[in-house]
């Protein structure tokens, strides 16, 4: 289980990342619903 240090600092790339992608996060919400599903 992800410690919440690490969980901030992934959502803080992702949330950088974004920024400069602009779709990295919704790509990874479709891949992630696609894993799940």
């Amino acid at each position: 289980m992800l410690s919440s240090e690490s969980v901030d600092t992934m959502h803080q790339f992702l949330s950088h990342h974004s920024l400069q992608t602009g779709l990295t996060q919704e790509r990874l919400r479709n891949t992630l619903h696609v894993q799940l599903d």
